[in-house]
């Protein structure tokens, strides 16, 4: 039974494992509620003989549970979440952290139940895997505004979430395998919040992104989400090379130096990931779902074109005012910077002109679209082309137009680099085969 329609400020809900007590939320601009349920469990704890192993279904409680407060975080090193927050001018309650760390936050429109079956949008946070979590997130807006339910995961880092010996005693992968523990347990429950577990959208930044493209790789995420949107990230196919840097910056992982780890630490663990994601995409073997991509990779996108899934490109370039004193006038739109609009961020706390506020609600809306409709375009909104043959996307500043061939001559450049370099193996490999 679903208690969330009540007026009261302390809203409940009895899902599979038990009961819960959640919060009432106001959001800026607005006279919605969105009912607010933070630190639920969507696995045991990852510790003693579940650390380095495939995350477990949580215990069921008898009392009702709350999820007022936020979870602790994964194991990370806090140093680098307070440099965030300090370039980004965030404003945070204190971070802490625990390997008792597998929660999920759930933001829904207040009033909304199981007949509703409103849009699902899955948060995979970024932080090159080794910093962040739910807790520097606020889904309140996008729910409100976008009568969305709003999901925020955690999943483990570092070491701690990567770790591998190559063999059946730490096949590796944890993190992938707690996000899909986590996408499972939107399938089971979120209906409970008013969600649809028919249309589940993905969508995250940085290592989130990367995330959500080994998804679409995975056998083991099939059917679990049906869009995705990918904010700065890509997948590197895993391969010897990439294997021995994971192995090499293992003493990285421990000190968690988040410059030391710049590619996924995916391996071929025979339970996430069965073949390369070059091979799966070859093979045009991976979970074909529409895409809305901000930073792309010719042969994966050309991939996905090719089967028929629906694509639209961006890119994002205005630089938040808020950078005023903390990032130099050359430093235009930086990476990520459009998250915090995405999330309403002008509606919740923090310095924003009207137009921020008015681009914040145009990028709510097009990523909203998309949730609902596999397209984000929409009444009142500039068209946003389908990325295609004439490789047209959309530019986002405080006003958006169309464009084509993105950065045209910075690739003619690189594409010329790369062909020079590649005929000079190729003379150097055929010299020493001759003097052979």
């Amino acid at each position: 039974m679903c208690n969330l329609g009540q007026k009261g400020a302390e809203p409940e809900v009895t899902i599979a494992h038990g009961r819960l007590r959640g919060k009432q939320a106001n959001v800026k601009g607005t006279d919605r509620l969105v009912n607010v349920f933070l630190g639920i469990p969507f696995a045991k704890a990852p510790v003693g003989s579940l650390r380095f192993s495939p995350p477990e279904p949580p215990e069921p409680w008898n009392d009702l549970r709350d999820a007022t407060s936020y979870p602790p975080l994964c194991p990370q090193d806090l140093s680098l979440l307070k440099k965030a927050e300090k370039n980004y001018k965030e404003k945070h309650i204190p971070f802490r952290t625990s390997e008792d760390c597998l929660y999920l936050n759930v933001y829904s429109p207040a009033g909304s139940d199981k007949k509703d079956k409103l849009p699902v949008m899955v948060w995979i946070h970024g932080g090159n895997f080794v910093f962040g979590g739910a807790s520097r997130y606020d889904g309140s807006a996008l729910s409100a505004y976008e009568n969305v339910v709003v999901v925020i995961i955690q999943y483990r880092l570092g070491l701690l979430g990567f770790f591998c010996t190559g063999d059946e005693h730490a096949r590796g992968n944890w993190a992938l395998l707690d996000q899909v523990a986590a996408l499972r347990w939107i399938q089971e429950n979120i209906e409970h919040f008013g969600g649809d577990p028919g249309s589940v959208t993905l969508f995250g930044v940085s290592a989130g992104s990367c995330s959500i493209y080994a998804h679409i790789m995975s056998p083991l995420s099939k059917g679990l989400f049906h869009k995705a949107i990918s904010e700065s990230g890509i997948l590197i196919p895993p391969n010897k090379n990439l294997l021995l840097s994971a192995d090499l910056k293992v003493g990285s992982f421990l000190h968690f130096q988040v410059f030391e780890i710049q590619l996924l630490p995916l391996v071929l663990d025979g339970v996430f990931l069965h073949k390369s994601p070059e091979d799966i995409l070859t093979g045009k073997e991976f979970n074909m779902v529409p895409l809305m991509i901000g930073v792309t990779n010719n042969e994966f996108g050309w991939n996905i074109r090719s089967t028929g899934a629906p694509t639209y490109f961006f890119e994002y370039q205005h630089r938040p005012t808020a950078y005023r004193d903390s990032k130099p006038e050359y430093v235009k739109a930086d990476h990520g910077d459009e998250v915090g609009f995405v999330f309403g961020g002008p509606y919740l706390a923090g310095e924003a002109t009207e137009e921020e506020k008015n681009l914040s609600k145009t990028l709510m809306k097009y990523w909203a679209n998309f949730a609902r409709n596999g397209d984000p375009n929409g009444e009142g909104l500039v068209e946003w082309p389908s990325y295609n043959l004439n490789e047209e996307y959309l530019q986002i500043n405080l006003e958006q137009k169309k464009a084509r061939k993105l950065k045209e001559k910075k690739v003619d450049f690189w594409k010329k680099i790369m062909f020079e370099q590649t005929n000079t193996k190729r003379m150097e490999n055929r010299k020493v085969n001759s003097e052979l």
